[in-house]
């Protein structure tokens, strides 16, 4: 796969993880590339470990659309890994990647986020909708958000949060002072987890954009 240098955003269909190293590869040596759409691909978990390592040492990449792939929980937590390390990248779509419920790996692929937004200092958009994160999820993400400065957008729409979740990204809205726009569409939040938000966003003075329905 031969790409231009002189393109700054790419949208690509490599059907499958073959295929996606090779934009992997293209990416070591990348030093132009701003934005890269490798959605709907059905990219494994191998797919999702080589971008991964590329994403370690890219300095140029700043949008990443991964979304609506097959990245499941390994894949997931090897990209919040190299978040560790990357310092350009400020968007991130890992929608859509059906990270398994009552699993192990899907607990530490959520912790790997976790670390990674307390880490990061450079992330402003994460999208983690449809990802089975449930209650657990919501807690470990309210907890990173309550020290995380840089985030300014989250989309957290059908992850079965629930009334419990709810309430855990209620503590969180209490006290960030940086998230402008948060999407928790389709979490069942109930009535508990809903007033609590209400309340929390009393004494929030940041937030612009709260989509519930």
């Amino acid at each position: 796969m031969n790409i231009s240098f002189l393109i700054k955003k790419y949208q690509v269909f490599c059907n499958g993880d073959n295929g996606v190293r090779e934009i992997a590869e293209a990416l070591y040596m990348n030093t132009i590339l701003k934005e890269l759409n490798i959605s709907s691909n059905y990219m494994g978990e191998s797919g999702g470990q080589v971008i991964a390592e590329a994403l370690r040492t890219n300095s140029t990449l700043v949008k990443l659309d991964i979304g609506n792939n097959w990245l499941v929980n390994r894949g997931t937590y090897m990209l919040a890994k190299a978040l560790y390390e990357n310092t350009t990248l400020t968007s991130l779509n890992l929608s859509n990647n059906y990270m398994r419920r009552s699993s192990c790996e899907r607990e530490i692929s959520i912790k790997a986020i976790i670390e990674a937004l307390c880490m990061n200092n450079m992330l402003k958009e994460l999208n983690l909708e449809h990802n089975n994160l449930g209650k657990d999820g919501a807690q470990a993400i309210a907890e990173a958000l309550c020290v995380n400065t840089i985030l300014v957008k989250l989309n957290l729409d059908y992850n079965k949060l629930r009334e419990s979740g709810g309430c855990e990204i209620a503590s969180m809205i209490r006290v960030n002072k940086s998230l402008t726009s948060l999407n928790l569409r389709g979490n069942s939040l109930g009535e508990f987890g809903l007033h609590a938000i209400e309340n929390a966003l009393r004494t929030n003075s940041t937030l612009v954009t709260l989509n519930l329905d």
